[in-house]
């Protein structure tokens, strides 16, 4: 449904994330994919991935969020992992449903590939 480029936010001078839609048939693919980025925005928790703008590039719609250097909990997998450090993962993301769920919203594709690390180690659930 959507591309995922490193891109330059220019304004600020940092990288981020553009995810934009690809080529979509009805108006209303368009608009809830800007409410994908406007849900997230919404949704301040230090497991959930920032989004910093949501917009038109031409006719593509786009959503610019944090870029995250740390990889993907997929490329952690195939490298190996402690026990004790996936058990801080699975803590975290568990942290991070329930505070979307008390929310009264479902994530619907929590799978490894869309847990990202910030540098630091933090993961942060993404693609809402």
């Amino acid at each position: 449904m959507a591309s995922v480029y490193l891109a330059l936010q220019e304004s600020l001078g940092r990288h981020v994330a553009l995810k934009m839609l690809k080529k979509f048939d009805r108006p209303e693919d368009s608009e809830r994919f800007l409410n994908e980025g406007r849900t997230i925005a919404a949704l301040n928790h230090p497991n959930i991935i920032t989004i910093h703008d949501i917009g038109f590039d031409g006719e593509r719609p786009f959503i610019a969020m944090e870029y995250l250097e740390g990889g993907s909990l997929t490329q952690r997998i195939e490298r190996g992992t402690t026990p004790e450090a996936a058990v801080d993962i699975v803590i975290a993301i568990g942290a991070c449903l329930d505070f979307v769920h008390r929310r009264g919203m479902i994530h619907r594709d929590v799978k490894p590939a869309n847990i990202l690390f910030h540098l630091n180690g933090t993961p942060k659930l993404t693609d809402f």
